[in-house]
């Protein structure tokens, strides 16, 4: 049900998340649901946001913060000034929206809001908060190689 506008969510008799309506009438059934926060129609609404690409010799740079003042903008001078001559720049201010509930009782499961980093940890981190919340347990990244696979190498 990628990109699809979501109208609600149904509960069953144990609170627990059956099905999924979607803003064109069609429903899913299921028996969970994870989503980002933009699936969740009554709180987040979508936006759609279009893809950009580069001409050659040109360079597509993203300098992100925390806001902690009333002008964002002036906050990223420092790093801007570092890109040298900017052709084009495009400032957007996004809200930071943090799930505050587990999921466990409602089988809805519902990300963080990207935050200003650019290389994806606490997406990462919040990921593996979905996993345990889901399933009660951590997820084990651990590798455990065969000794004959281990060999091959």
């Amino acid at each position: 049900m990628l990109n699809t506008p979501v109208e609600s969510f149904e509960l069953d008799e144990q609170g627990k998340v059956c099905r999924v309506r979607t803003k064109d009438g069609q429903v899913a059934r299921c028996k969970m649901v994870v989503c980002d926060p933009s699936y969740i129609a009554q709180q987040f609404p979508s936006r759609l946001r279009p893809h950009g690409i580069c001409l050659k010799g040109k360079t597509i740079a993203i300098v992100s913060t925390t806001v902690e003042t009333d002008d964002p903008e002036s906050e990223l001078a420092p790093a801007l000034k570092l890109l040298g001559n900017i052709e084009e720049k495009f400032v957007a201010v996004s809200d930071l929206l943090e799930c505050t509930d587990t999921g466990r009782e409602s089988n809805i499961f519902v990300s963080n809001s990207f935050d200003a980093t650019s290389h994806f940890e606490s997406a990462t981190q919040d990921v593996l908060r979905i996993w345990e919340n889901m399933t009660g347990e951590p997820l084990d990244l651990s590798v455990k190689a065969d000794r004959e696979d281990l060999q091959e190498q």
